[in-house]
C-alpha cells in the first residue's frame, strides 16, 4: 500500500512509518520539522537524523498551513495513495497556549486542507491520530482507558 503520511518525522510518525515499511508499504512525508519554539536547533536536527536513518521514506518539509505547498505535495506523491495519515500536531498544550494563533491554523485550517486535498485526488482513506492532549491535565503516565477531558482542542 501506499501511504502520504503528515507528521512522519515526529516521535510517534516516525515509528508510524518505520512499521508500515516493515510491512512492505511505501510512504510519503510531510513534515515541518518544528522545534515547537522550544526545542534547540542542534538537538533537532539530531533527532531527525537519528529517525531518518531508521527509515527509507524521505522526509519533505512542509509548512501544512501552506495549501499550495501541501496540494503540490499531492500533486507528487499521491498516485494511486490508499491513504492520509494525518500525525502533524503538539505534543503539549502548553506549547498551543504559548502561540494559540499557529496552534489553531495547525488544528483547524490545515486539517481542513487535507481533507479536501485527499477527497480532490480521490485517497480513499483519512486516518487522524490524535495526541496526548486529548486526556487533559495528567501527571506522569496516562492509559488510553483513561477518560478523555480534552484540554483547548
Amino acid at each position: 500500500m501506499k501511504f502520504l503520511i503528515t507528521g512522519g518525522a515526529g516521535f510517534i510518525g516516525h515509528n508510524v512509518v518505520r512499521q508500515l515499511e516493515q510491512q512492505g508499504h511505501d510512504c510519503f512525508i510531510m513534515d515541518s520539522c518544528t522545534d515547537y519554539g522550544f526545542i534547540p536547533r542542534d538537538e533537532l536536527d539530531y533527532l531527525l537524523a537519528e529517525r531518518k536513518e531508521r527509515m527509507r521514506s524521505n522526509i519533505l518539509h512542509v509548512d501544512l498551513r501552506d495549501y499550495e505547498k501541501v496540494k503540490t505535495f499531492f500533486l507528487n506523491f499521491s498516485y494511486q495513495a490508499d491513504a492520509v495519515i494525518h500525525l502533524a500536531s503538539f505534543p503539549r498544550q502548553k506549547i498551543v497556549n504559548a502561540n494559540p494563533v499557529v496552534g489553531a491554523e495547525i488544528m483547524c485550517p490545515a486539517i481542513m486542507n487535507l481533507l479536501e486535498l485527499t477527497k480532490a485526488f480521490k485517497i480513499p482513506k483519512f486516518v487522524y491520530i490524535s495526541s496526548s492532549m486529548v486526556y487533559g491535565d495528567f501527571a506522569n503516565d496516562v492509559k488510553e482507558d483513561v477518560v478523555c477531558t480534552p484540554q483547548g482542542q
